[in-house]
């Protein structure tokens, strides 16, 4: 296997969530493809909407795009994204407040590690080994 990539499906708010990542960790938004460029046939509204997308974190990839019918989006925990850091603890826990705002805390920060639903309703596991 050559990567384990985690993929996240958004409900029509993908692109100012990879903006909103990009600026918390310094990322790099590789690509955006949207439906009107893809192969799969949407609806004059959906147009617009992210198709398939990329965004780098240093060695990191994550894939995201927006859900069109005939696809539901369905929001939970079926995914979380585990991010192990090594930063002095002020600079994790201002990415942690930063993130988590909006969102529902389900671990405070604490002992180097934080759980909580970002405003996306997407879960992640901030892990510091500082």
């Amino acid at each position: 296997m050559k990567s384990l990539v985690p993929y996240l499906t958004f409900n029509g708010d993908c692109e100012q969530a990879l903006n909103f990542y990009k600026e918390v960790f310094e990322g790099e938004i590789v690509y955006i493809k949207r439906f009107k460029d893809s192969p799969i046939e949407a609806s004059s509204g959906d147009l617009e909407k992210v198709f398939d997308s990329e965004i780098t974190f240093g060695a990191h990839t994550v894939k995201a795009s927006d859900t069109v019918p005939p696809f539901e989006y369905n929001s939970g925990n079926n995914i979380s994204l585990f991010i192990g850091l090594q930063l002095e603890e002020k600079v994790v826990k201002a990415k942690v407040d930063k993130l988590s705002q909006g969102g529902t805390m389900l671990f405070p920060f604490a002992n180097g590690f934080a759980m909580f639903l970002d405003k996306y309703n997407i879960q992640w596991m901030i892990h510091n080994v500082a």
